[in-house]
């Protein structure tokens, strides 16, 4: 078995493993696995490169489920547009479905089905894909925030108005 065919086994069990989905999520690892192996190659980052211990397995983890869904969303209109108050406004709404999802489904309460299958963005999936999928659109939007805030042009130094205090122009004394 070659490196490369070995590492897309990791990835997929891996996967398949951390989101407790079973044999079908070993089929949807793999698929994960040859977009992250595909990513990496045109990116020219070797599979010597991520093997390397990370120090934050769950933030690269986390990041894969945020391209993921600007995947998934690629047919919609780009961000860079948008104004930042624009983009908070659609940061609540994801935040707001990320609330309902846990509040309704009483995630952290015992019992709690995470493999239960629920109707989430017109398609049924288990609820922990549904709720990682909410935390990864609100991390998006969180993230189009910052990419808007941080193109902007700086503003030129403006000096403050100069105000005069009533009464404090008249040098004239009165008799």
């Amino acid at each position: 078995m070659t490196a490369k065919a070995r590492a897309r086994e990791v990835i997929a069990q891996t996967f398949a493993s951390e989101l407790r989905y079973g044999d079908e999520g070993v089929d949807l690892g793999r698929d994960v696995a040859d977009a992250i192996l595909a990513a990496l190659s045109d990116a020219g980052i070797g599979l010597y490169q991520i093997t390397k211990k990370d120090p934050w397995p769950s933030v690269a983890w986390f990041g894969d489920m945020m391209r993921r869904e600007l995947t998934a969303n690629q047919h919609k209109t780009g961000w860079e547009d948008c104004s930042p108050r624009d983009l908070q406004q659609h940061c609540f709404a994801e935040a707001f479905e990320l609330r309902d999802l846990v509040r309704d489904y009483k995630v952290g309460t015992f019992p709690c089905d995470y493999d239960q299958i629920i109707e989430h963005d017109h398609e049924e999936k288990p609820l922990r894909i549904a709720i990682i999928s909410e935390c990864a659109d609100v991390a998006n939007m969180a993230m189009m925030i910052a990419d808007v805030v941080r193109a902007l042009p700086p503003h030129a130094a403006q000096p403050a108005p100069a105000t005069t205090p009533a009464g404090a122009g008249n040098t004239e004394e009165t008799a």
